[in-house]
């Protein structure tokens, strides 16, 4: 890409017992997958089910992310470390088009 893009790391704990919360974080995945890629967002989630943490990278180009950025802020689903946020420009992408959202897990009974 010769666009400024724009990427977004967050890190946040999921509300919730842990098998909804593992529920939740599938659900948004599956969902972001598809709506990533045809908006032209990349990144990937990786999320440790036994602690409820969730990190997160999205990047694409600013029109693209910064509305994506807003829904997640909204969403009552987790809350986010405000001290664990950093916004950042780069001139290229460190997960290629087409890849949308992947998702690692870790917990207990996941490794």
């Amino acid at each position: 890409d010769t666009a400024k893009i724009l990427r977004i790391d967050y890190m946040s704990k999921m509300n919730g017992e842990e098998d909804a919360a593992l529920h939740a974080v599938q659900q948004i995945v599956a969902r972001a997958r598809d709506v990533n890629q045809r908006n032209h967002v990349t990144g990937i989630l990786s999320y440790d089910s036994r602690l409820r943490q969730v990190w997160q990278i999205l990047e694409g180009r600013p029109e693209d992310v910064l509305p994506l950025w807003g829904q997640i802020q909204r969403d009552d689903r987790h809350v986010i470390h405000q001290n664990c946020i950093l916004i950042e420009g780069d001139e290229q992408r460190h997960f290629p088009r087409g890849w949308g959202m992947h998702l690692r897990l870790r917990g207990a009974d996941l490794v």
